[in-house]
């Protein structure tokens, strides 16, 4: 790993403060060991669930802190009032990831926040009122477009993929069968929470075009997680959390929405014509989560670069997926030619997961997910770049250990 240089002109340094800066600069990293130190220790459970929420590296944690201070020692809305310019710097920041306009940024507290906006919003026209989405979307987010349709004139079209079994040329066939002249909006899953498959979603999109029909990509895994053109995917909406995989403050998340698709969003709880700025009108807010972003985009661009990232976690997977590949009693949840990363599932046949998920937890303190499929329950595992090869060495003998338990 490189040694980084900061770069001083960047618009957020007046707002971080250099001695704040200059305390990094001097922990920059040369190994993934020394990259650990920048995360706090935990003396409780080895974390391979960041599927679910990742950790903050030290610095954002001690910055959040400080701005969370300034602001309780306010007037609070004086202080966020002075923030203003460097909100506007972090947006702009975050959307440098995805190669889209800062100004059509805005804030959440998660993902879901972000999808729920969109999918309760936007508004139909009368000939196009089917929402399709499938089987492998996001529990909350079938729940969401479900009360939709149940509550007004919308339809459901719910498509049964199973991802093991399909190549992305036949995902992309059975989007093409269900997508029509009355399709209103396609929800589409960037990186699946089961089994982190990477969709072809441009293609999808394209399809959806053609139609008249609108995109919305569920972006919560894949943000922070491996590089992608947001424009060159030419989706409408985009919806992301930043706990997960950006390392950044619990309880901050963006939405994306076109230009040219504001007008056709009308805000479910706050009406009014400035749809975009209003996502983030839902009364006061932890203002100092949204101010930690700074520190968020100092680390990820500064600290420890996306192109880096991605490969780290690729590393991680090929390391503790190889050795189990070796077991005919292990499956992966993932088709052999599918795009993955970072977030992998198996299951071990002719053997109870759930015993095997209870041992990982209880018995040898690590911290990992079940999922549910249509083919049984899956244990995903997903690390982070504070994750080093020793910690999966333990993960794979603790493994080990309860499988033999568990198959006499």
């Amino acid at each position: 790993m490189e040694r980084r240089k900061f770069i001083e002109s960047l618009p957020l340094l007046s707002f971080i403060g250099k001695d704040f800066i200059h305390s990094i600069e001097s922990s920059l990293p040369n190994q993934w060991s020394e990259v650990k130190k920048l995360f706090p220790k935990s003396s409780q459970m080895l974390n391979l669930n960041s599927g679910s929420a990742g950790t903050m590296p030290l610095s954002v944690e001690n910055f959040l802190i400080e701005k969370l201070k300034e602001m309780n020692r306010g007037p609070a809305y004086e202080v966020w009032g002075s923030w203003a310019d460097s909100i506007t710097a972090i947006k702009q920041g975050l959307a440098d990831y995805i190669k889209v306009a800062g100004d059509r940024i805005s804030i959440t507290r998660n993902a879901t926040e972000a999808l729920n906006f969109i999918i309760n919003g936007i508004q139909f026209e009368t000939q196009r009122t089917d929402i399709i989405y499938a089987i492998h979307d996001y529990p909350n987010v079938i729940k969401s477009i479900e009360y939709r349709c149940q509550n007004t004139k919308a339809n459901k079209k719910k498509l049964d993929l199973n991802l093991a079994n399909l190549t992305d040329a036949q995902i992309i066939d059975i989007y093409k069968e269900a997508i029509n002249e009355q399709t209103g909006l396609v929800v589409l899953t960037h990186l699946t929470h089961r089994e982190g498959r990477i969709l072809p979603i441009k293609e999808i999109t394209k399809i959806a075009h053609q139609f008249g029909a609108k995109v919305l990509l569920d972006g919560a895994q894949s943000f922070g997680h491996f590089n992608f053109d947001l424009a060159e995917l030419n989706v409408d909406y985009f919806a992301t959390s930043l706990h997960k995989w950006f390392n950044a403050p619990l309880g901050t998340g963006f939405v994306y929405i076109k230009e040219e698709e504001d007008s056709k969003i009308a805000h479910p709880l706050y009406p009014n014509k400035n749809h975009l700025n209003n996502v983030e009108n839902f009364g006061t807010s932890a203002y100092f989560l949204w101010a930690g972003l700074a520190s968020s985009l100092l680390f990820n661009k500064n600290v420890l670069p996306l192109v880096e990232k991605e490969k780290r976690l690729q590393f991680l997977s090929n390391y503790w997926m190889e050795p189990l590949k070796q077991n005919p009693s292990i499956v992966f949840r993932h088709h052999p030619s599918s795009k993955t990363v970072g977030i992998h599932a198996f299951k071990i046949l002719n053997l109870n997961i759930k015993k095997v998920k209870s041992d990982l937890i209880h018995k040898y303190n690590i911290n990992i997910k079940m999922v549910g499929t249509s083919n049984g329950s899956y244990i995903r595992i997903s690390p982070n770049v504070f994750t080093l090869e020793d910690e999966l060495d333990f993960f794979l003998e603790c493994l080990h250990k309860s499988i033999s338990s568990h198959s006499r």
